[in-house]
């Protein structure tokens, strides 16, 4: 099965295949996964730390950031929101 993972917004009900849990290695692995879906639910995750500057700066500073399509720039949003939940959480 392909890896694939997803999350409704209307009612935040998250949908994991068989894939993900075959292709996760460890249970940080997966949780990652986790942890990306519920960052795309939860748009005021990285808004609300004292970093947000520096990560907007970070981002606008990689060639292309500014040319990628807006859900391309939610991928990468939903990506920084797992490694703070990861963090948050003492995972690896």
């Amino acid at each position: 099965p392909v890896p694939n993972a997803s999350i409704r917004p209307a009612t935040a009900e998250m949908e994991i295949n068989a894939g993900i849990i075959a292709y996760a290695k460890t249970v940080d692995e997966y949780a990652s996964v986790i942890a990306h879906e519920m960052s795309h639910e939860n748009k005021e995750l990285l808004k609300a730390v004292d970093s947000q500057v520096d990560i907007e700066s970070l981002l606008s500073s990689v060639s292309g950031y500014k040319d990628l399509q807006p859900d391309q720039r939610e991928e990468i949003r939903a990506d920084l929101g797992s490694v703070e939940r990861l963090l948050r959480a003492g995972l690896n």
